[in-house]
């Protein structure tokens, strides 16, 4: 019986807030900043761990917004001041390619921190957007080789497409 308690009592102490032990994550439902999620796949573990998984697609994205961003704002004159974000792509997201799911929680490092999903991980860099003229953009790759991995970044959206129909 004494070892039962003490295990009890070890994992009371050691399950304290000062321990990093908590249930509640002072973050808003990371599901909140989907653009569709009827299409994602979302369970909460233990504090602020998450599991969102989506299609692994050309159409899956993530997006971050420079504002609170340690990644400085591209400088481009003809940047869209209505569109702030820029997007990360998941890997493989090849158009043709077998459709599988990604945990874009953990492939992108989200983390919670005063009250902010915060991005931490840029596997393939990020892209964004160039007006070229009136009727054309053009998308411009920054960092695709992880350099500014460990940079936080404001989650803005995440978009997850429909899953494809088998029968």
């Amino acid at each position: 019986m004494r070892p039962i308690l003490l295990a009890v009592l070890i994992y009371l102490a050691c399950c304290e807030e000062d321990y990093g032990c908590l249930d509640a994550c002072e973050c808003d439902n990371i599901s909140e900043y989907t653009i569709n999620d009827a299409f994602l796949f979302y369970t909460e573990e233990a504090g602020c761990v998450r599991n969102v998984t989506c299609l692994n697609s050309p159409d899956s994205h993530i997006a971050l917004d420079f504002q609170g961003s340690e990644i400085p704002r591209p400088l481009a004159p003809t940047w869209k001041p209505y569109r702030p974000e820029t997007y990360l792509m998941p890997p493989n997201a090849t158009p043709g390619s077998t459709p599988t799911g990604i945990d874009i929680f953990s492939f992108f490092g989200i983390i919670c921190e005063n009250s902010t999903w915060y991005i931490t991980k840029y596997p393939n860099g990020y892209s964004y957007q160039v007006k070229v003229d009136e009727t054309t953009n053009r998308i411009e790759y920054v960092a695709p080789d992880s350099t500014i991995d460990g940079k936080k970044s404001p989650l803005f959206h995440m978009y997850c497409p429909p899953w494809p129909l088998t029968c």
